[in-house]
């Protein structure tokens, strides 16, 4: 019978009727934990009753689970314990990272505007709610807040496995996404606007830009793209970060929205403007550097955002493109594939470069931005 420390909890192993058996003392003090490994060993003793034994674990619990167990803070660590006791810890790590960077901006959230709530069993329906009102307030999407908000439903359910009298306050707040919640496509005016506010921002944006642009890739796979040797990765089985191989010309990603579906995307670089900007970047990068967009991956693979002091919205809102309207860095995705429908591309290459799993996702991206201007056409060639 022995104690041992995992995710900053104490656990007790031991073997009963011949097998091993570990269960986690919820504990993250080594005096306590140490306290209910010597309480356990007198019940296995039978030096003492039962009545004196739950005694002494109900006043170890009371002095120290109680404030440290229960509190916010603690949350994610008993997440993480209780999945690993109920065998449901196979958990990807970019999900995991994600629901961890949820998890602590609701935190923050409630030592700012509602300091009273300290304990996981005091948010209740009103405080879920006031929160989901907050990220609408921000200016977050739809589909945005759904993720937020299933993430923490999730994070509750799992720690009713373990807290008593903790209830689910998230579940019927997700938001619907409604088809004028999508982002729309950028025009090529838009574009250009964007595309010097960038320049303007500096902070790597300009290049983030170009890449999803010619791309078509999400935020979080552009800002986690390192420098790498594209053959390697496309032989690889696993592909922890994008790899971006200039001799080559090519950009290999497994995108972290569809990488659970196998979905590897193999993108050549545009040669006229994306191939000289990404040469230019490797060659002022540091000699030993990684990443590509140091910063962004930082805090990206923290709390799963762009950096607080530098986000697109800021520079939507110098392009003069309202970000209120849908539009957000998700916009150069739909811009990409929208150009591929106008050259022509077919559906099925299409979901290649996209790296989309259906082909009614893949339609989801053909906008019908000209569609006025056809009409247009076909009136003209009618002789209307």
């Amino acid at each position: 019978m022995r104690l041992y420390k995992r995710y900053q909890t104490w656990w007790v192993e031991y073997r009963i009727d011949g097998r091993h058996v570990r269960k986690s003392t919820r504990l993250h003090d080594r005096a306590a934990a140490e306290a209910v490994l010597a309480t356990m060993k007198l019940a296995k003793t039978k030096q003492s009753n039962a009545e004196t034994i739950a005694g002494l674990l109900g006043s170890i619990y009371e002095r120290v689970e109680k404030p440290a167990g229960t509190g916010l803070d603690a949350a994610w660590e008993i997440y993480r314990d209780t999945l690993a006791t109920a065998g449901l810890d196979k958990v990807a790590a970019d999900t995991l990272r994600k629901r961890a960077g949820h998890l602590a901006a609701f935190a923050e959230w409630c030592k700012v505007e509602r300091p009273i709530v300290r304990e996981i069993q005091g948010v209740d329906g009103p405080t879920a709610a006031a929160y989901a009102v907050h990220m609408s307030a921000k200016g977050l999407s739809a589909k945005t807040r759904q993720m937020h908000l299933a993430d923490l439903s999730h994070v509750w359910r799992i720690l009713a496995k373990s807290l008593p009298g903790i209830a689910d306050p998230w579940a019927n707040l997700r938001p619907r996404n409604t088809e004028s919640q999508r982002h729309p496509a950028f025009t090529r005016e838009e574009e250009a606007r964007v595309m010097k506010a960038a320049r303007d921002r500096g902070d790597g944006w300009p290049l983030m830009c170009l890449i999803a642009r010619h791309t078509g890739l999400r935020y979080g796979d552009v800002a986690t793209l390192t420098w790498g040797i594209a053959a390697d990765a496309i032989k690889a089985e696993i592909l922890e970060n994008g790899v971006v191989d200039v001799d080559a010309g090519l950009i290999v990603v497994d995108p972290s929205k569809t990488a659970r579906h196998g979905v590897r995307v193999v993108l050549p670089i545009e040669r006229a403007a994306l191939a000289p900007a990404l040469s230019e970047a490797r060659k002022s990068a540091r000699k030993n550097a990684v990443d590509i967009f140091p910063r962004h991956a930082k805090t990206y693979r923290n709390i799963g955002q762009a950096p607080k002091d530098s986000r697109f919205g800021d520079i939507l809102t110098s392009a003069g493109t309202d970000p209120s309207d849908g539009y957000s860095f998700h916009s150069w995705r739909h811009t990409f594939r929208t150009r591929l429908a106008e050259a022509g591309v077919s559906t099925e290459l299409a979901m290649r470069l996209c790296g989309h799993t259906t082909a009614a996702m893949s339609a989801h991206y053909d906008h019908a931005a000209h569609l006025a201007e056809m009409a247009r056409a076909i009136e003209a060639a009618a002789g209307k």
